[in-house]
């Protein structure tokens, strides 16, 4: 299939892509098998032995193209499909059209299923308060995880070499980036796989030309109003003839240093995330405030840009000052939130330094009737709840049903069934406690943030709360011996 998803309106205009075009040639084949060889091997070690389908990041540029056909290479070996999704930024015009024509005819000659979409970054960029470049770099991303959501792919692999790792580590380096920056570009990081990472842009440019093969080489990337092009083609060029003639291994070697420091990080954020009580709901992190100001600073730091990353994804637009701006308010609970790049604010409450979406001030209430059984969809929230009634007992572990689903005794519910929010003196007796409690103590205490309680749905009969969805059912609705017939209730996200 050859989709494209929605389109917004590209401006400005350059010049034609040029497409390198190779005639075949012999076939250095010892060359040609060591990198083949090489390739699958980098591959397994990031996928394991069964890598899945996989979504190809596909510019039809150098380093794509040969991500492409190495990969089309090894699909029957391995048993796997292949999706090639390419993005037009919107800052070409009929160049960048050019692109997707070329790259499009590349993918139905290798078989491969091609996705694309056109987005307007420049609009993007002024929208989200970033630079054209990380505007496109979060487009691109976003695109790509879309793609692999909608194919059910494993993996999103990406043709970066070590050729990109070593300008991304001088650019951080310049930007004054700490050990996660001079890291540069982990092969893994969630669904995003690096294969190319090791290898550098000439021998993938050498591959290409043994087997005859064509390629865009993008005009932008000559462009020296981007940051990256002119470190590629100005600064880098002049550290290897004034410098080092090696400069490239040198940052090579840095970055694989601070990536194994970057393991060991890791563990210790961990580690502190525990002590520092974190919690995690849609949309927003907690953290006992206490516990984060008494944390060594650079742990601290980490800890930040980790609850940060959890709720926007990776970002550079967090930068040390705004970094250290969170960490005094949590040093400092009486100066008020304020809202961080992206979109999310920071701000104290109950003793806890929270980090989230905007939420409402005044909260809506909701109400619906609940359709026992059948399906209730819940608009107000954007979710849905699934209940049905069958008989009892059944071989179900109740403790492993997770927050978002319940199990209830039928036989001592009382319809009619209703579905609603939060209001102010509601209190029920929760499973295994021995008297009644306040649902406002119930969220203070699970350390609900006060403008995300409205949101959490609470299941109710004639006689009063039967479950609080994400917490815990009434004891009165409790399965025991005697029970006949059982109320299933499950909460799903979306409409």
């Amino acid at each position: 299939m050859y989709s494209n998803m929605d389109h917004s309106q590209a401006s400005g205009c350059s010049a034609p892509p040029v497409i390198h075009q190779n005639m075949p040639v012999r076939e250095k084949h010892s060359k040609r098998s060591d990198l083949s060889a090489r390739f699958k091997a980098a591959l397994l070690d990031l996928t394991g032995p069964d890598p899945g389908n996989l979504v190809v990041a596909f510019s039809g540029g150098a380093d794509s193209t040969a991500l492409l056909h190495l990969l089309a290479g090894l699909r029957d070996e391995l048993g796997y499909a292949l999706q090639a999704a390419h993005l037009n930024h919107g800052l070409r015009d009929q160049a960048g059209d050019q692109d997707r024509l070329a790259a499009e005819a590349v993918s139905r000659k290798l078989d491969i299923p091609f996705h694309w979409d056109l987005i307007d970054c420049r609009n993007l960029a002024k929208k989200r308060s970033l630079s054209v470049e990380e505007a496109s770099r979060e487009a691109r991303y976003e695109f790509l995880e879309k793609i692999r959501r909608r194919t059910g792919a494993a993996f999103i692999a990406i043709g970066h070499t070590a050729d990109d790792n070593t300008e991304l580590v001088l650019m951080n380096l310049m930007r004054g980036a700490g050990p996660s920056g001079l890291a540069g570009m982990p092969v893994r990081r969630g669904f995003i796989i690096r294969p190319l990472l090791n290898f550098r842009r000439k021998e993938l440019i050498v591959y290409l030309e043994d087997r005859g093969l064509s390629w865009v080489d993008d005009a932008s990337n000559r462009d020296l109003n981007f940051t990256r092009n002119r470190i590629r083609h100005d600064l880098l060029p002049k550290l290897r003839a004034d410098y080092n003639p090696d400069v490239d291994s040198a940052l090579w070697r840095t970055a694989r240093i601070f990536r194994d420091e970057e393991a060991v990080w890791s563990r210790l954020v961990s580690e502190a995330a525990g002590r520092a009580g974190w919690k995690e709901e849609a949309g927003w992190v907690g953290l006992d405030r206490t516990v984060l100001a008494q944390l060594d600073r650079a742990v601290a730091r980490r800890l930040i840009r980790a609850a940060v990353e959890k709720i926007i994804g990776p970002r550079r637009g967090l930068g040390f000052g705004r970094v250290e701006e969170v960490l005094d308010l949590a040093r400092a609970p009486g100066k008020s939130g304020f809202d961080l790049p992206g979109g999310p604010r920071v701000w104290t409450e109950s003793g806890r330094l929270l980090l989230g979406r905007p939420v409402e001030i005044a909260p809506a209430r909701f109400e619906q009737e609940l359709c026992v059984p059948g399906e209730t969809r819940l608009r107000a929230i954007a979710g849905r709840l699934t209940a049905r009634i069958e008989s009892w007992p059944q071989n179900i572990d109740l403790k492993s049903l997770g927050p978002f689903a319940v199990v209830l005794d039928y036989e001592r519910l009382t319809p009619p069934f209703l579905i609603r929010s939060f209001r102010p003196g509601d209190k029920f007796q929760p499973l295994g406690l021995a008297g009644t409690k306040k649902l406002s103590d119930l969220f203070i205490d699970a350390k609900v943030p006060a403008g995300h309680r409205h949101k959490i749905p609470l299941v109710v009969d004639a006689q009063g709360l039967v479950w609080v969805a994400g917490f815990r059912p009434a004891e009165r609705a409790r399965i025991h011996a005697r029970t006949s017939r059982a109320l299933f209730l499950t909460l799903e996200a979306g409409n």
